[in-house]
């Protein structure tokens, strides 16, 4: 589980708890977090935390900004 805190175009604060299940890059490579359609956030991956590959995240758990409305996020290299 990652906390992400950031501004928005509109520049209002935006927070968000998000599940990553892993993300395979180096320490200081540069990694892109994208909402499909919506917002992309740059983090090196060493800013992504190390999360367990035994259970899954709680059902319970997940965006608020629109939450099933559209795809969950998605990690890759840049």
């Amino acid at each position: 589980m990652c906390r992400l805190v950031g501004l928005s175009a509109g520049r209002q604060r935006v927070e968000a708890t998000v599940w990553l299940n892993a993300v395979l890059a180096a320490d200081d490579e540069l990694c892109a977090l994208r909402y499909p359609g919506t917002h992309e956030l740059h983090l090196l991956s060493r800013e992504i935390p190390a999360l367990p590959r035994t259970s899954p995240p709680p059902a319970s758990h997940g965006l608020s900004l629109g939450a099933g409305t559209r795809p969950g996020p998605t990690a890759t290299r840049t």
